[in-house]
């Protein structure tokens, strides 16, 4: 994880944060290390976790601190892609941890590129 925005800013108001909610957002470097394409999903594998052990899916959208990842993610090998991902949480949520699972939808393929 390269940045880290608690109450983070939409890009546009339609990915505000629900009534009684704000924006947290996190920004992640994924860097194929195979020697073929590395190909999953975009936000699926980012979660975080509060104090009381409440996990909290990514949303849809972009904060204000850079790009968010697309659905899906295709990165060649030795390539990297760094983007952010947003999620709506409680105001009263204290965040214990942020995390990154590669491969969390099961799409995590070596693509063939040849």
């Amino acid at each position: 994880m390269n940045q880290y925005e608690d109450h983070a800013k939409p890009s546009l108001d339609a990915f505000q944060a629900a009534q009684g909610h704000r924006l947290v957002a996190a920004k992640f470097t994924i860097l194929s290390t195979g020697d073929a394409a590395y190909g999953d999903t975009g936000n699926m594998g980012s979660k975080l976790v509060d104090s009381t052990g409440t996990v909290y899916a990514a949303k849809p959208g972009s904060p204000t601190i850079g790009d968010s990842f697309d659905l899906t993610l295709n990165l060649p090998p030795g390539e990297k892609a760094t983007r952010s991902v947003i999620f709506d949480v409680p105001e009263s949520a204290k965040i214990t941890a942020v995390q990154y699972e590669m491969n969390a939808a099961g799409f995590g393929l070596q693509l063939d590129q040849s």
